[in-house]
């Protein structure tokens, strides 16, 4: 539908977006920088106006810069490489207001939202890369031992309602 928020869009505006998206590459090797957790924070913000399901925006970001904390969640995604990545963002969706035939939707808002943060960090010269969780998922498949679930909610003092998706 046509654009209704007053907002103005136009050839240049649309040409800077087309940059970013054809632009942005998944980033496996970073430079020894610390990242402003500043930065990571106005990200999030900004990218929180991703569309969601009902405009229910539960998304919720576990921001890791230790590396004692990057070796620990190294278990819950398929790769190492990104322990070398001045921080590591896990991606959680409070699946407490999704209905039982919704869980996919958990998913869904959660991508919006990181692609949005993917952009964001393109934007201003910053390399991401965007890992899937492996171990379990918004239904309660579980992929790994009970006890590693129960380990990764203790160890970093998460409810149970939220779902790492990424």
């Amino acid at each position: 539908g046509k654009n209704t928020q007053g907002s103005a869009t136009n050839k240049e505006s649309f040409e800077i977006l087309n940059q970013i998206i054809k632009g942005r590459r998944s980033v496996r090797k970073w430079e020894e920088k610390s990242l402003d957790e500043n930065t990571i924070k106005n990200i999030i913000e900004i990218a929180k106006w991703a569309p969601a399901s009902y405009n229910r925006q539960l998304w919720r970001v576990l921001i890791i810069k230790k590396q004692n904390e990057k070796e620990f969640a190294e278990q819950f995604f398929p790769n190492s490489f990104y322990k070398n990545a001045p921080a590591l963002l896990i991606f959680l969706m409070d699946k407490e207001s999704y209905g039982k035939n919704e869980m996919h939707f958990t998913y869904l808002d959660g991508a919006a939202f990181i692609q949005n943060i993917l952009l964001l960090f393109h934007s201003i010269g910053l390399g991401a890369c965007w890992i899937g969780f492996k171990g379990w998922d918004c239904y309660g498949n579980a992929y790994i031992e009970t006890e590693k679930i129960d380990a990764f909610y203790d160890y970093f003092k998460l409810s149970r309602s939220l779902v790492p998706i990424s």
